[in-house]
């Protein structure tokens, strides 16, 4: 059987690809909460937050908050489509590598690696679950499905 391989290049047409990544990222986040200190006083609804002070944002409630997200919990990668863009809605809303000055490094690479593995085993393998299993996304310090889960991969 002949192997089918992509180009870095070639990754960028892979745009289901993209979006079940990043809906699969707004879903299973690898962070629940993302620390930072106050530069400066600031007023936050009716809060008041003053400088220098430790502040958390509480990841996946914003990723699953039915404010910004149509159907928050079902997996819907085209929510990340160009016609429906939920995840621009608000500049803060998606940020599973961070933002601005503190953004991931590895945030581009690890997209192309995604992409890369997921066209590789996809265009050899089917997945399947040997029993149903129900999934718990837990932080221990970082995201991980906890539990016995026993994969079913067969060659195509």
């Amino acid at each position: 059987m002949g192997r089918s391989r992509i180009s870095y290049e070639s990754t960028r047409r892979l745009e289901a690809t993209e979006r079940a990544w990043k809906e699969t990222l707004r879903l299973l986040p690898v962070t629940g909460v993302v620390p930072r200190y106050a530069l400066r006083d600031v007023r936050l609804g009716k809060w008041q937050i003053p400088a220098g002070a430790l502040v958390y944002s509480i990841v996946p409630t914003a990723l699953r908050s039915r404010e910004w997200w149509t159907d928050p919990t079902r997996f819907d990668p085209d929510r990340f489509s160009e016609e429906r863009a939920e995840d621009r809605k608000h500049k803060g809303l998606f940020l599973p590598f961070g933002s601005g000055a503190h953004a991931c490094i590895g945030m581009h690479l690890a997209t192309v690696e995604a992409k890369a593995l997921w066209h590789a085993m996809l265009t050899r393998c089917r997945f399947g679950l040997e029993r149903d299993y129900r999934a718990r996304h837990t932080y221990a310090p970082l995201g991980v499905v906890s539990g016995d889960v026993k994969l079913v991969v067969e060659r195509v």
